[in-house]
């Protein structure tokens, strides 16, 4: 058996993956002839670091937008315990503090 390293992932931390939260979201877009005005979709494993902060959990969910569009607010609905809610502070804030809403552009 041999013994090889990846050079790419040494020292360096894998993505983990939080398994047991799930977010739905929908992103709504200013008014544009050619799109929807609104999408919705659910987002199952979340990684950890984007748990991490809002900042990181604004960028994780905007990397899975269309960047030529412009955004004006994001809807989050969190579905997972009350453990995981107080394991990670940027959901208990996100629930309580932002109400799941959160504004871009003309909105903000």
């Amino acid at each position: 058996m041999f013994n090889i390293k990846n050079k790419s992932t040494e020292g360096k931390t894998m993505r983990e993956f939080e398994k047991n939260i799930s977010v739905n979201v929908i992103a709504t877009f200013e008014i544009d002839k050619d799109n929807e005005q609104q999408d919705i979709f659910d987002i199952k494993h979340i990684w950890k670091i984007a748990l991490k902060d809002k900042k990181h959990l604004m960028n994780y969910i905007k990397r899975q937008l269309d960047p030529n569009r412009k955004l004006v607010k994001l809807s989050l609905c969190w579905s997972c315990s009350k453990h995981m809610v107080n394991k990670y502070p940027c959901i208990k804030e996100s629930i309580f503090k932002d109400n799941g809403k959160y504004l871009f552009g003309s909105w903000a």
